[in-house]
């Protein structure tokens, strides 16, 4: 059956030497397919070797390709298994900023102290936007999961996530010592491979302020994050409220 894909993916892929980087030629040569329906939602891409030798490029060149159609939650990477197309969420973009991991793995990377101060969890019934946003029964349980972060010893993120009691219990989660992305990604089934996160800047609440100990009012970043499998199941959605005079992303982006 794969050889059979391959067959027909090779058929209508053009082998790239026109204008421009390779690798920017192999993306839009991967994403008109994927955009196009030709690879569907849940399909399996062929593997690099095959990509090389149909696109008639190196291998580094297809996998800096893949990378980005990654980043652009386009596919998504199983481990022992390939590389897949990933179900649609909706408009915008998928992904967190450039790479979804845990923000401590990207403090750690700027030379930063990351640490927890504040973790609890608990299971709590779900109110009508929590219903709405998860597809999910009013009387379903929802894991609580709330977490306050510092950065180099001041209270920088705080963050609360919702997850679906099928992604694991809330007694799991209490000894896990990671973080909860790390979690549904190890420990779920279906195992978390993309989000859709929404950004906004808006006024710390009474709530907020006490938690990051800061003036209620005070201006922050504000993000609500959905997080799905590759079979297009939402897992759970988080919310995070971020100081950013002590934390703040850069964005990079290319000329395709």
């Amino acid at each position: 059956m794969a050889t059979e894909k391959n067959q027909e993916i090779s058929e209508l892929i053009s082998v790239v030497g026109g204008r421009g980087p390779l690798y920017m030629q192999v993306r839009e040569e991967l994403e008109k397919l994927i955009k196009g329906r030709k690879i569907k939602p849940g399909e399996q891409l062929p593997s690099e070797e095959a990509l090389t030798k149909m696109l008639g490029v190196s291998r580094s060149t297809v996998r800096e390709a893949l990378g980005y159609l990654e980043t652009q939650g386009l596919i998504f990477r199983k481990h022992g298994s390939g590389t897949f197309v990933t179900h649609s969420t909706g408009k915008g973009f998928l992904g967190g900023l450039e790479r979804l991991e845990p923000f401590r793995e990207v403090a750690r990377r700027a030379g930063l102290t990351s640490k927890v101060v504040e973790r609890q969890v608990s299971q709590v019934n779900p109110d009508d936007e929590m219903v709405s946003a998860l597809g999910i029964d009013p009387d379903s349980t929802l894991i609580r999961v709330e977490i306050i972060e510092a950065i180099n010893d001041v209270r920088t993120m705080y963050l609360v996530d919702y997850l679906k009691e099928s992604c694991g219990t809330a007694g799991a989660l209490s000894k896990w010592n990671g973080s909860v992305l790390t979690f549904l990604e190890k420990e779920c089934d279906p195992a978390l491979t993309h989000t859709r996160t929404e950004i906004f800047a808006v006024g710390a609440d009474e709530i907020v302020a006490s938690k990051l100990n800061i003036p209620e009012g005070k201006p922050i970043q504000y993000q609500v994050e959905t997080y799905y499998s590759g079979s297009g199941d939402v897992l759970g959605i988080g919310y995070l409220y971020i100081l950013t005079e002590h934390f703040h992303f850069f964005v990079n982006r290319r000329v395709s």
